[in-house]
C-alpha cells in the first residue's frame, strides 16, 4: 500500500463568544488536503494534494486494480489447468484405444513447451523436471544471429569445463554440422581473429596461412573486421543450424520412463487420479474467482457513486451561484 499523508491548513479565522470567559475569541477552522504516493499533478513530479472524496477515489482504484490482477492471475491458472486437462484427457483416450505411449505421435504443451506424451506424463504425473537447457541454447542462437561470431561471450558449463567464448564452447560440443577438420580450423581462425589488434592489417604471411587452414580467401591490406565478417559468411548458417539442435535437445525429460509405471492400467489409474486432482483444483479456482471478481466489482461500485457524489455536489455548487 502506498504511503498516505496528510496537510493541514487554515481555512478561516472567525470571532466566536466564549461562555466562560465571556468575552469574544478568534477561532481558527482547518482543513486537511492529502497525498498519496505514486499520483502527482500534471508535472509528474510533484505529489498531488487531493481533498478526502479524491482520496477515497484513489483508494478504490487502488483496491481495483489489485483485485483486477487477481482476477487475471486466477483466470491465467484455470486456464492452464484446462489445458493440462485436455492433454491428459486426449493421452487416456489414445491408450485405452491401443495405441502405446511410445507410438502417440501428438506433442503436448507444458508451460510454453512442447513435450511428447511420455515427456507429458513423466512432468505431469511423475513429477520430473524438465531439462532447461534449451532455453540457453535459445539465447545462445539468438545472440549468434543479432553479432558476429566472435564478439559472443558468456559463461557456458560443458563435462566440468566453464568457457567463456561461444566458439570455444560450441567446438568443445562438437559441432555436428561441420566435419571434424573444418571445426577445428572454425575454432582456429576465430581464436585468431580474436587475438590480434583492432586495427591489424594481415600480412600476406597470414592472410596465406588463414587460407590454408579455414578456405578463408581474404584481400590484399584485409583488416581484423574483414576476417570476422569473412567467418560469418562462411560458418554462421552452419553454427546456427548446430545450436537449434542443442536446443532442441536440450528440451524434454531425461528417462522419462522412470517417472512411470510400466504397467499400462496401472498408468490409465495414474492419470484419472490427477485427472480428479486438477478437476478439484479449478473447482477451487473458481469459487476464489467469484470471491475476487465480486471484491473487484464493489470497488468499482464505490467509485461510481463518488463521482456521483461529487458530480451532485458541483452541481449544487452551480445552482448556489
Amino acid at each position: 500500500m502506498s504511503t498516505i499523508s496528510s496537510i493541514e491548513f487554515n481555512l478561516t479565522t472567525l470571532k466566536t463568544y466564549n461562555e466562560t470567559a465571556q468575552a469574544f475569541e478568534d477561532t481558527t477552522l482547518t482543513g486537511k488536503l492529502y497525498t498519496v504516493e505514486g499520483v502527482t499533478d500534471a508535472t509528474g513530479v510533484t505529489l498531488r494534494r487531493l481533498s478526502m472524496a479524491e482520496l477515497v477515489m484513489v483508494v478504490c482504484l487502488a483496491r481495483a486494480a489489485e483485485k483486477e490482477r487477481a482476477v487475471i492471475d486466477i483466470m491465467s491458472e484455470m486456464e492452464n489447468t484446462t489445458s493440462i486437462l485436455n492433454s491428459l484427457t486426449d493421452i487416456e483416450k489414445k491408450l485405452l484405444e491401443g495405441t502405446s505411449l511410445d507410438n502417440i505421435m501428438d506433442s503436448y504443451t507444458y508451460q510454453g513447451n512442447d513435450y511428447t506424451a511420455k515427456e507429458f506424463l513423466a512432468i505431469v504425473i511423475g513429477g520430473a523436471t524438465p531439462n532447461t537447457g534449451g532455453a540457453q541454447m535459445i539465447t545462445l542462437w539468438n545472440q549468434l544471429s543479432n553479432n558476429h561470431i566472435v564478439d559472443v561471450e558468456g559463461t557456458y558449463e560443458y563435462n566440468g569445463y566453464t568457457y567463456t567464448k561461444a566458439y570455444d564452447y560450441l567446438y568443445a560440443r562438437g559441432i555436428t554440422t561441420l566435419t571434424s577438420l573444418d571445426a577445428y580450423n572454425f575454432r582456429s581462425v576465430c581464436e585468431m581473429a580474436d587475438s590480434v589488434p583492432d586495427n591489424h592489417v594481415f600480412t600476406d604471411g597470414e592472410r596465406e596461412n588463414i587460407s590454408l587452414y579455414s578456405g578463408i580467401m581474404l584481400e590484399p591490406n584485409a583488416t581484423k573486421a574483414d576476417l570476422i565478417q569473412a567467418i560469418d559468411d562462411k560458418y554462421k548458417i552452419d553454427i546456427l543450424n548446430f545450436v537449434q539442435t542443442l536446443a532442441w535437445q536440450g528440451t524434454g525429460v531425461t528417462n522419462p520412463d522412470s517417472y512411470l509405471p510400466s504397467d499400462i492400467d496401472q498408468l490409465i489409474t495414474d492419470i484419472e487420479s490427477k485427472m480428479d486432482s486438477l478437476n478439484s483444483f479449478s473447482q477451487q479456482k473458481m469459487i476464489e474467482l467469484q470471491s475476487e471478481t465480486n471484491k473487484r466489482d464493489q470497488a468499482y461500485d464505490m467509485i461510481t457513486n463518488i463521482l456521483k457524489s461529487m458530480n451532485t455536489v458541483q452541481v449544487g455548487n452551480a445552482n448556489n451561484i
